[in-house]
């Protein structure tokens, strides 16, 4: 796990970690899986195609994403 979010990770509430393991209970199985989440601890990356296409599906109406 990089350096950088292992220091986020620790400086976050106990009462936001609470509801991030009850949010991601079913997604995450091991403590290396939350890399794959780090959206929690720091701004998401909207310059990869990932971001761009989330942020395309945000702009869409709702029967679209219906």
């Amino acid at each position: 796990m990089p350096r950088e979010l292992l220091t986020k990770i620790r400086r976050t509430s106990d009462e936001k970690m609470l509801k991030i393991m009850d949010l991601m209970a079913v997604r995450m199985r091991y403590i290396k899986d939350i890399k794959n989440h780090s959206y929690f601890f720091e701004m998401p990356d909207y310059q990869t195609e990932l971001g761009r296409n989330f942020l395309l599906k945000l702009k869409q109406t709702e029967l679209t994403n219906k």
